[in-house]
């Protein structure tokens, strides 16, 4: 993207693995600039599919709590006493 949030470049899944660069150009754009959204990066969600979303969340987070973080903490205490 460049300063006003327009798309330079863009690969698709269909296009494969890749790369893809542009041209920018650095400094102060002039003109109006785009105002940062008070809100989460992605687009606007019916209500049904946020809560949907928000519920996920929770359970991944209480997964994290119950599975990962305490296998972190074993494996990493036991990696500082070898």
């Amino acid at each position: 993207m460049n300063g006003r949030g327009d798309i330079l470049a863009r690969m698709s899944r269909e296009d494969g693995e890749g790369v893809i660069s542009a041209d920018v150009s650095f400094g102060k754009i002039p003109g109006q600039q785009v105002r940062i959204p008070d809100r989460f990066w992605i687009p606007e969600m019916p209500a049904d599919e946020i809560r949907e979303w928000k519920t996920q969340l929770k359970s991944g987070y209480e997964f994290y709590l119950a599975n990962t973080l305490p296998a972190l903490k074993a494996r990493f205490s036991r990696a500082g006493t070898s």
